[in-house]
């Protein structure tokens, strides 16, 4: 078999991510295991062809090795989720920074609940709000600490294409998480990380000491990110400047970093004039691994540490390397060990670009020979490289730099030399800071020069574009036609007729994306009431491709979290779905639930109208809105009962309430909820109402109006308050469905069940975006049909309306 650890990589991921997606349980899979180990074992004894047998042997483990990781990640401390404990354990990770609090992952040793101590096991992630970053509470790596709080499992994925953090915990083996006060954490012992983990991170700390004396304390954050991996201090402006450049991933060590190292101990080890091959080999190797280990052994820079070592082995025996064959082993380690990596973004986006280096560097710098080999040489492989994570990156990120290639060329040879400076500096410094401050202020002014080359490229027009997230048949697609293209990269793959295969497969694929295309309908209307917490958030789009919303949801003033709904929630929905402008904004009222959302859309995104009611409480918050607005040049408009919006052909927004002379009333000024905007869509035989947070007085208002309500769909008023919702009220619009916003565990006890139980006597199948995740309902004027985020047992309908 030529090639076997490509084989055997690609078939043992398949594995893992069979095993992820069927879910299956741990005593099946061994079972199965070892009835084909043993079948495995009959045809190697018989001398048969067992290569059949044996590739599916190493689909069933990497199946079990994905369950098994899945248990050993949960640990026993999951038993105790939702309960208040006290925890003891060991900080296993550098701690994060970020504003008013500190994050930290504990693996825990002990919990005690009530008056009963048990030992457990298991990964937490540990939010500590703290009130003064000087207090003597700040833990380390490695200290043994003791907390108390309540377990709660992290969330998952609520809105279409929206984060999964339970997941981004999952495969770094946390399973649950704790928010607590400084007051309740308490420091029992130093340095628990035992003998060698400790030797390691003690030097990763002088060393760090270092490089960075002397240094910018933001140059500092950057240089301890590039060097050794240290990232929790950089700040968010970095990271976003650096991800616009297209530079990102020189705050990832990886090969760049693994390559200078290898080669500052080959000169150092040259200098030392050892004789001994291989006692040069071992010591090389052995740094190699050290620097892995101090840089936090992530999957980017071991799998840039295995090939390095491949390749300082293939020199001393005087073979030359095969590259695939070591991204292939090196796959396979990381995956052995970590199963969960494979699901990693920065796992996916190192082999992938390592891929791209394989496959279409040679290409790549045929077509540049007009340029000065060296230069050929930076533009091929960052091309290469850029080429080969270019649909992951849209995938997860929605965004290409169209300036990563020109800021590659100026500023990679520049961090070449911070590196080599930064590594020479780290050894000096051990003799004493003082050496090497000459050393440290040259880096100092070449990271000034690579942040303000990376701010100036960042900031031109265009310098990023927003695409829409490419299907995962169009990733493969993708993939698929590079090796179709690149026809010198055939001798590369293990499978002599891969190239018919390939073309075959790609034209497969094609056929699937048009036929798919074809037989998607034209002629559907889609709303997504969005999850944004206790708020609302619809977002609507017509046959004809107009985008509506409806609310922006938004967190309250005394949130003091980096968290926005604007920017973490509806803004990634709506970069995913590929949406660059709103052809209309609805605020149904000014409460910062359904407002403070829509601040970020309007200041990052193109808006061609937005429509208000007659009345709005002018808040902080409203008036920031407005202030957006206006420079933004977006009309405004408003709007009131009686009258009727045209969103596209065929489809009607009625205006059901308030009254035009709304805003002049006592009544707008006492309870800004009645104030709402109540609106209904009209789409041939289909209708669904809007009712804001609307309370009884204005639900009794609209049934004396004798305005027509009834309707399909019902937005539930106020997330299910008690004080909306009325038996009268749903009487008359006689719904099939309802949907409630409303807020996971939220303390206002929302939904009320009196409300749940009024709406279940009338038969109506509810949706609640706390417990289903964002909604998504479709129809085509006739038939209606709902989907949620978070899938539920027969929480799929699909009816014509009128049955």
């Amino acid at each position: 078999m030529r090639r076997p650890f490509l084989y055997l990589a690609i078939v043992y991921s398949l594995g893992i991510v069979f095993g992820k997606v069927f879910n299956l349980e741990l005593f099946q899979v061994f079972l199965g295991t070892v009835i084909l180990a043993v079948l495995t074992g009959i045809m190697l004894y018989k001398r048969l062809n067992s290569k059949p047998f044996f590739l599916i042997l190493i689909f069933l483990t990497g199946i079990m090795s994905f369950v098994f990781h899945s248990y050993i990640n949960t640990g026993s401390i999951i038993e105790f989720v939702g309960k208040d404990v006290v925890l003891e354990g060991i900080i296993c990770e550098d701690p994060v920074f970020k504003k008013d609090r500190v994050v930290y992952t504990l693996q825990t040793q002990k919990v005690e609940i009530g008056r009963k101590s048990l030992e457990v096991s298991g990964r937490v992630r540990v939010t500590v709000k703290i009130t003064d970053f000087q207090k003597n509470n700040m833990y380390r790596f490695g200290d043994l600490i003791k907390i108390k709080g309540k377990l709660c499992e992290p969330s998952g994925q609520r809105n279409p294409g929206g984060f999964n953090y339970s997941d981004f915990l999952f495969q770094r083996g946390i399973s649950l998480m704790v928010y607590t006060r400084d007051f309740n954490t308490e420091l029992l012992g130093r340095n628990e990380l035992g003998f060698f983990k400790g030797i390691m991170f003690k030097l990763r700390d002088r060393l760090s000491a270092a490089v960075t004396t002397g240094v910018k304390s933001e140059n500092a954050a950057i240089l301890n990110g590039i060097l050794f991996g240290l990232k929790s201090n950089i700040s968010e402006k970095v990271y976003s400047c650096f991800a616009d450049a297209g530079i990102i991933h020189i705050l990832a060590v990886s090969g760049l970093h693994v390559w200078f190292i290898t080669a500052i101990f080959y000169w150092l080890f040259g200098k030392l004039k050892i004789r001994s091959e291989y006692l040069k080999v071992c010591l090389i190797l052995l740094g190699i691994f050290c620097y892995v280990f101090i840089t936090g052994a992530r999957p980017s820079v071991i799998r840039a540490g295995i090939m390095a070592g491949m390749t300082v082995l293939g020199r001393y025996s005087l073979r030359q390397t095969d590259m695939l064959t070591s991204l292939s082993l090196a796959g396979l380690v990381i995956l052995v060990f970590n199963p969960m990596s494979l699901f990693s973004i920065g796992f996916q986006l190192s082999f992938a670009a390592t891929f791209g280096i394989i496959f279409l560097f040679s290409y790549i710098n045929s077509l540049f020979r007009f340029l000065p080999e060296k230069i050929r040489g930076l533009v091929s492989v960052t091309t290469a490289a850029q080429l080969g994570v270019l649909p992951l990156t849209l995938y997860y990120f929605n965004t290409v730099s169209l300036v990563s290639v020109v800021t590659n060329l100026l500023i990679v040879p520049v961090v070449g030399l911070i590196v080599g400076i930064g590594f020479f500096s780290a050894v000096l410094g051990q003799i004493h800071h003082f050496v090497v401050l000459p050393l440290n202020k040259v880096n100092d002014v070449l990271l000034d020069y690579m942040v303000y080359m990376a701010k100036v490229l960042s900031d031109l027009p265009y310098s990023t574009v927003d695409l829409p997230a490419p299907s995962p048949l169009s990733i493969l697609l993708y993939y698929l036609l590079i090796l179709a293209i690149v026809g010198k990269s055939w001798e590369k793959l293990p499978v002599q007729n891969f190239k018919k295969v390939a073309v075959i497969t790609v034209l497969i694929v094609l056929n699937s994306i048009i036929w798919g295309f074809v037989l998607t309908p034209f002629d559907e209307i889609e709303v997504v009431f969005l999850d944004v917490g206790e708020g609302d958030s619809i977002f609507i789009q017509t046959p004809g491709h107009k985008t509506f919303m409806i609310d922006g949801g938004g967190l309250p003033d005394y949130y003091s979290g980096d968290f926005s709904i604007g920017e973490d929630v509806l803004i990634p929905f709506l970069k995913r779905k590929g949406i660059k402008k709103l052809d209309g904004i609805f605020l149904t009222h000014s409460h910062d639930d359904h407002l403070k959302g829509l601040i970020p859309v309007v200041r990052c995104m193109k808006v061609e109208s937005v429509f208000l009611g007659p009345y709005n409480e002018p808040t902080d918050s409203f008036l920031e809105f407005i202030s957006e607005l206006k420079n933004k040049g977006v009309p405004l408009y408003h709007i009131w009962a009686g009258e009727n919006i045209i969103l596209d052909h065929g489809i009607i927004l009625e205006t059901i309430y308030p009254p035009e002379n709304w805003g002049c009333s006592k009544e707008a000024e006492k309870n800004i909820n009645n104030s709402s905007l109540v609106l209904r869509m009209i789409y041939e035989d289909v209708e669904i109402l809007f009712t804001g947070d609307l309370e009884s007085e204005g639900e009794e208002y609209i049934l004396n109006s004798n305005f027509p309500i009834q309707s399909d769909v019902l937005k539930v008023a106020h997330h299910g308050s008690k004080t909306s919702t009325s038996e009268k009220f749903l009487d008359k619009i006689q719904p099939d469905w309802a949907v409630i916003s409303v807020g996971l565990n939220n303390r206002f006890g929302h939904p009320d069940e009196e409300v749940v139980e009024r709406l279940k006597a009338r038969g109506i199948k509810i949706f609640r975006t706390d417990r289903d995740g964002a909604v998504i309902m479709k129809t085509d004027g006739k038939r209606i049909s709902f989907d949620t985020v978070i899938k539920i047992k027969n929480n799929n309908h699909e009816i014509r309306t009128g049955e």
